[in-house]
């Protein structure tokens, strides 16, 4: 009976990746065992023999001839040079590939697999030769030319790709999933998007194969991107998507599609149904325990774990079970950089740096193109806060900034403006704003501000101005018009708009707000190009809010964001209401701004602190309460900001003392006293007790003298600090 026991090389490897010894190495990488076992009499499972032993054929078995011994050498060559692959170690797969080459120098399947390494080394040009070379040696095969054409299409080569796979297509006119990748190519490489010729080929392809799940799976997604857009009928793309992803699903039958399951899942979560998502997610991986394909819904599996987003708050069985999950992810597909980019978050927030920029190297090197794992990197050394890493940190924030990546390249400006603000270098903090505001594929009004000279207040804000109007026109047409069904989304458009916020942020720090009001209208400009849009149910949920009594309990978590440009359009209408403020502009205007960041990102807590704070300094006390309500709603749902939670308490509480409403501002100090660490609770202790003597006329001085004693004595109990127990006890002795 035939068993798949692991090859030597994916023994030594995966030894060599967790730190192991091999003789002590035991069986519980997912291959069988017993039956094997039994024929072969091994009384030992953990010896290093056991591990690399393959099944082989019966003793009555004839021995392969000579003229076979080079075929079967080079095919157990390239699957020792795979299991390397497999496990993210590319140059001890060169070096096999390249001795197997030798031997057999025209063998089209060693040349792919040798581009395929080269492609994961980022060595180009040496790929699409021996890709080149493939597909001339075997011109009768679609494998080549599929496989190169893949490869220019995560590059971003669409131009290639498409020809690539034209040629691919001449040679086998029903290779399903050469239609599906030229379709994807047409959805999401291609700019502006071309759905229409997308769905031709996924048509295609489901034509040829009507169970393809990748084809199912790839229109799904552009489904999904639709639904992100600006467009009018999002609610029927958001169900069509769920539909094809169903369908991608049932086509599987007893083994469902992973990417359509993980994705799928992703959807329900983003519609605020966590508990079906996980679920889902929980179900898929009990059917299977060996499959690379698992591998991100592991990753997505294990974070929901380590970071909980229901109401259910995180424990430590649930970290221990979400990193268990992360290694058997990485033992599944080491190559996977999010997988990484997961691990290294986790580390990082428990307060282990130097291990998640260890974890983080190693997903670096698993992208195929500097992107956001490498990103991720440079904040991580930035956190590090050594001149070595601040320096490494820089200089690949600069080789991002220069790539030809729009996505990274604005991370990286956005990173690299806040690194020169911090220190200091403020003109080089504007220009590397500006700069990550641009883009290779911006919206036509935009490229009016393609140099420093460009940017006076008078040309952005006539910039912006056009950049609304079309992106209204767009919208209010979608419905009739076939060209903007599917409105582009530029890649890294959140990142420009954060730079926009920045920038705008800046210009108001050095007081020149003219041009921070310029910069704030333009970024609104862009997310509303961009596609920000609020949550289905943000109004709701406002409203749901802003009139109930009980914080935390009888309102259901806020809407996330719908996108990562409506989160960043969020962030800029808050700062320009504040700058609205700051400018005594008209305060329907502002209160305008706040109520759209609010209906954008429901969630957060320091807009509706910031809202309810100018509502009180205009005198309209209602409005005050109904923002600081929806504020606190928001921030109970934040278990690691309990201070954010705490802060908007107090300034509510400070809100009824002010009104003289003693017993909602006594609830409410006790509340903000309750949440906050004990250490930390001195100014409240003391507004407290400034309370209890505004009260009272009587005995208002006693009580507040048993407010400050017990304060006193909760502080040091929680180990404060003693100057902010000295500030308690000053203020105790003056009574």
């Amino acid at each position: 009976m035939a068993a798949s026991f692991m090859s030597k090389a994916q023994v030594h490897a995966r030894c060599s990746v967790w730190g192991q010894d091999p003789r002590r190495l035991r069986m519980s990488f997912g291959y069988r065992t017993s039956s094997t076992l039994n024929t072969l009499k091994l009384k030992r499972r953990s010896t290093y023999q056991d591990l690399c032993v393959r099944s082989s054929s019966p003793s009555s078995s004839p021995s392969p001839s000579p003229s076979s011994s080079s075929s079967s050498k080079s095919k157990h060559k390239h699957k020792q040079a795979l299991d390397w692959l497999k496990l993210g170690l590319y140059e001890k797969a060169s070096t096999i590939l390249d001795v197997a080459l030798d031997d057999d120098p025209n063998n089209a399947r060693l040349m792919c697999t040798r581009a395929r390494v080269h492609h994961r080394m980022r060595q180009i040009s040496q790929a699409r030769q021996l890709y080149e070379q493939a597909a001339s040696l075997d011109a009768s095969s679609v494998v080549p030319l599929h496989a190169w054409a893949c490869m220019e299409s995560d590059l971003g080569n669409a131009k290639d790709a498409l020809a690539l796979f034209e040629r691919a297509l001449l040679v086998d006119s029903a290779h399903a999933p050469s239609h599906q990748a030229m379709g994807r190519v047409y959805a999401f490489v291609v700019e502006p998007s071309q759905p229409p010729e997308a769905v031709a080929c996924f048509a295609l392809a489901l034509k040829h194969n009507p169970k393809h799940a990748p084809t199912l799976h790839a229109w799904a997604q552009m489904l999904e991107r639709r639904a992100e857009s600006h467009a009018k009928d999002s609610k029927q793309m958001w169900d069509a998507a769920r539909r094809m992803y169903s369908r991608a699903i049932e086509v599987g039958g007893d083994k469902p599609h992973a990417p359509s399951v993980h994705a799928l899942g992703r959807l329900l979560e983003r519609r605020g149904k966590h508990a079906k998502a996980m679920a889902m997610y929980e179900n898929r991986l009990a059917l299977s325990q060996s499959e690379r394909s698992d591998a991100p819904l592991l990753a997505t599996y294990a974070q929901r774990l380590l970071v909980p987003r229901s109401s259910q708050s995180a424990s430590s069985s649930r970290s221990i079970a979400g990193l268990d999950v992360l290694k058997r992810a990485a033992l599944r597909d080491p190559t996977r950089a999010v997988i990484w980019l997961t691990w290294s978050r986790h580390e990082d927030r428990c307060g282990r740096p130097r291990a998640a920029v260890a974890l983080l190297r190693r997903g670096a090197s698993c992208e195929s193109s500097p992107g956001r794992v490498s990103h991720a990197l440079a904040a991580a050394l930035l956190r590090l806060g050594t001149l070595e890493a601040t320096d490494e940190a820089r200089e690949l924030l600069e080789r991002l900034a220069s790539s030809g990546n729009d996505a990274a390249r604005a991370h990286a400006c956005h990173t690299l403006g806040r690194l020169a603000w911090d220190e200091g270098m403020l003109d080089a903090a504007r220009a590397h704003f500006r700069s990550g505001a641009m883009s290779s594929n911006q919206p036509v009004q935009v490229r009016a501000l393609a140099s420093d000279a460009s940017w006076r207040v008078a040309n952005v804000i006539s910039v912006a101005n056009d950049l609304s109007a079309s992106a209204d026109a767009s919208s209010s047409s979608s419905s009739s018009s076939s060209s903007s069904l599917y409105p582009p989304q530029p890649p890294g458009i959140a990142a420009r708009i954060l730079c926009l916020h920045d920038l705008g942020d800046l210009e108001r720090f050095v007081g020149s707000l003219r041009e921070a009001d310029a910069a704030y209208m333009l970024g609104d400009a862009l997310a509303t190009w961009g596609g920000a849009m609020p949550p289905s149910s943000a109004e709701a949920w406002l409203n749901m809010a802003a009139t109930s009594t009980d914080i935390g309990g009888s309102v259901a978590r806020p809407p996330p964001p719908s996108n990562r440009v409506s989160n960043a359009a969020s962030r800029v209408l808050r700062s320009w209401a504040l700058l609205g403020r700051r400018e005594s502009a008209s305060p329907a205007k502002v209160r305008i701004r706040f109520r759209r960041a609010a209906l954008l990102d429901p969630g957060d807590a320091n807009g509706h602190l910031a809202w309810a704070l100018y509502e009180r300094s205009t005198g309209r006390r209602a409005a005050a309460r109904a923002c600081f309500r929806r504020g606190a709603h928001a921030s109970s749902f934040e278990e690691k900001d309990v201070e954010l939670h705490a802060r908007v308490l107090q300034a509510w509480a400070s809100t009824e003392r002010r009104a003289g409403a003693v017993e909602d501002a006594r609830r409410l100090y006790n509340e903000a006293i309750k949440v906050l660490p004990s250490a930390m609770c001195g100014a409240l202790y003391v507004e407290l007790a400034q309370l209890e003597m505004e009260s009272s006329f009587e005995d208002g001085v006693e009580k507040a003298r048993e407010v400050l004693r017990a304060g006193v004595r909760s502080m040091k109990a929680g180990g404060a600090a003693e100057d902010e127990v000295s500030q308690v006890l000053r203020f105790l002795r003056g009574l």
